[in-house]
């Protein structure tokens, strides 16, 4: 177990093959996972009292105004069936998002609990990224991504 710090994510992030940087303005550590040709933003907040660390992820793609109802019902309909749910989305900034958050005991990060947390996060937006486009792009409804036999 560690100390929970930025120091620390900072180091877990370089064993992921990151390249961390600290946002200034929020103090909080952040990346860009590279998915499919894409960069996602990631995000890593301490919580105060050191009790949670979260993980964001947002898609890099924004969601039509016209998609986004059916961008929410596929996101819900993701968290139903995912045994770790997370994905979520901020209808103002029309971003998708997946976040975790990583519970620690008395300040201290596990570095196999971390990266579990992380793989889930990396995994969720990796698998669920192009039907995540297809629907808030339009390309898609939601009705007929229900049609579809062996959907993800």
């Amino acid at each position: 177990m560690k100390d929970l710090t930025t120091e620390e994510v900072l180091k877990r992030f370089k064993h992921k093959d990151l390249t961390p940087q600290i946002q200034s303005e929020t103090n909080q550590v952040y990346a860009f996972l590279k998915i499919n040709d894409q960069e996602f933003p990631l995000f890593a907040r301490i919580y105060e009292g050191k009790n949670l660390l979260q993980l964001i992820s947002f898609f890099p793609k924004q969601i039509l105004t016209k998609r986004i109802s059916d961008t929410a019902r596929l996101l819900h309909h993701f968290n139903k069936e995912l045994d770790l749910p997370g994905f979520g989305m901020d209808e103002r900034s029309k971003v998708v998002f997946f976040r975790c958050m990583i519970p620690t005991f008395q300040g201290k990060l596990d570095p196999e609990i971390f990266n579990s947390f992380y793989n889930s996060l990396f995994h969720a937006c990796k698998q669920f990224a192009e039907v995540i486009d297809a629907i808030s792009s339009g390309e898609l409804s939601m009705d007929d991504f229900l049609k579809k036999p062996n959907k993800k």
